[in-house]
């Protein structure tokens, strides 16, 4: 192959087909163009939408920021309320225990008396009086 024309050697048909198909691509082409142009304007589109979401999450942020701290202090206020409350609530059992443990001596120092009573035959009264009187 020489350094010459070789676009001499065709006919006119052929010719005219590979402007014809040059003109095709060149059109395709364009298209392409004018489909990336419209892409990058909806990507572009897209990354604003992004970015106001972004900017509306942190002022969302901020302003809850400080509510959720109220949360958090009021919850570690419960944690000390509840354990106060366990607390008591040791305290009252016992108390409970301890009046159960004092019911049950005065149950058995009554049974005593009474087994004094039934086997003596002496009034209940003087049984009392003699119980107390010589503690």
């Amino acid at each position: 192959m020489g350094s010459g024309d070789i676009t001499k050697k065709l006919s006119d048909d052929q010719f005219a087909r590979i402007l014809s198909e040059l003109a095709e691509l060149r059109g395709m082409m364009n298209g392409f163009g004018n489909k990336i142009a419209s892409l990058e304007t909806r990507v572009g589109a897209l990354e604003a939408k992004v970015d106001a979401l972004d900017d509306k999450v942190e002022n969302r942020l901020k302003e809850t920021r400080p509510l959720w701290e109220v949360v958090i202090a009021r919850l570690d206020g419960l944690q000390e309320d509840v354990q106060k409350g366990f607390r008591k609530m040791s305290v009252f059992a016992d108390d409970v225990i301890q009046v159960r443990a004092d019911q049950r001596h005065l149950e058995d120092r009554l049974d005593k008396i009474e087994k004094l009573h039934t086997n003596k035959s002496r009034p209940a009264v003087s049984l009392l009086q003699n119980h107390y009187l010589h503690r």
